[in-house]
């Protein structure tokens, strides 16, 4: 599902990316291929961006409606198809979280000994 941009696009005035000109690790400037569009859902984009430099990858949430633009972005470790497996997958829900915090204190002792503590 994931596209990139097309070559023809500015990545700086595609949808307010020109508000996310530049890595905010190495502070080098994006270029077009540097992004691939993961999602596109009634005026808001989910856009992929791999730094050319230093391969910091940054997901950017894009939100344009009559009022305005929004844009979110976010330092991530996942690629861009990690990120559509992702929003893909199930959800996790209360009792998912419920039943994991009850496993860390069944087993605390055996995780703490884990991370060495």
């Amino acid at each position: 599902m994931s596209q990139h941009l097309e070559q023809e696009d500015s990545l700086f005035s595609h949808n307010g990316l020109h508000l996310v000109k530049a890595c905010p690790v190495c502070k080098h400037s994006y270029h077009i291929d540097d992004a691939i569009i993961v999602d596109e859902y009634d005026g808001t984009e989910l856009v992929h961006l791999t730094c050319s430099s230093c391969q910091s990858a940054m997901k950017v949430l894009l939100s344009s409606s009559h009022v305005g633009m929004s844009v979110l972005g976010m330092l991530t470790d996942l690629g861009a198809d990690d990120i559509d497996y992702m929003r893909s997958s199930a959800m996790v829900t209360e009792d998912d979280v419920l039943s994991f915090h009850e496993t860390l204190q069944k087993d605390a002792a055996r995780f703490r000994s884990c991370l060495g503590m």
